[in-house]
């Protein structure tokens, strides 16, 4: 269901339904439509973005992680990977982390192509219709 729900975002996204690092309301309108049309269920605005934010503080931990030395990224498992002391260190510093050790994040290139340009790093990030021109 997560990657649906991403899936129509990155859609409205191209489309030019999002600004910075919002969403326009027709876009959650589509997504909320098409979830409940594919998986026959009553989902609200509130419940999407209440995922929302649980999927990019997921991909925000994925993103610091993958910044320290010691961990990669394996894409046939979708995790990251580290030996048992770099992340035992890496929780240590940041108990957070926790959250995405041994954990299959299978929608990790969908959320970075739709949400890490939103990112802050001191440079305006570009959004993908940005890309597209």
């Amino acid at each position: 269901m997560d990657i649906a729900l991403l899936e129509v975002l990155r859609e409205q996204q191209l489309k030019g339904l999002k600004d910075d690092r919002t969403f326009h309301a027709e876009a959650y309108m589509v997504a909320i439509e098409s979830l409940n049309a594919k998986f026959h269920i009553k989902i609200t605005r509130e419940k999407v973005l209440n995922r929302l934010k649980t999927l990019k503080d997921t991909m925000n931990l994925a993103i610091q992680a993958l910044k320290n030395s010691g961990f990669t990224w394996k894409e046939s498992t979708k995790k990251i990977q580290a030996g048992p002391q770099v992340w035992d260190d890496l929780i240590k510093a940041n108990p957070k982390m926790r959250r995405i050790r041994d954990k299959e994040i299978p929608n990790l290139d969908l959320l970075r192509d739709i949400f890490e340009p939103d990112r802050a790093n001191g440079v305006k990030g570009n959004t993908p219709k940005d890309r597209l021109q």
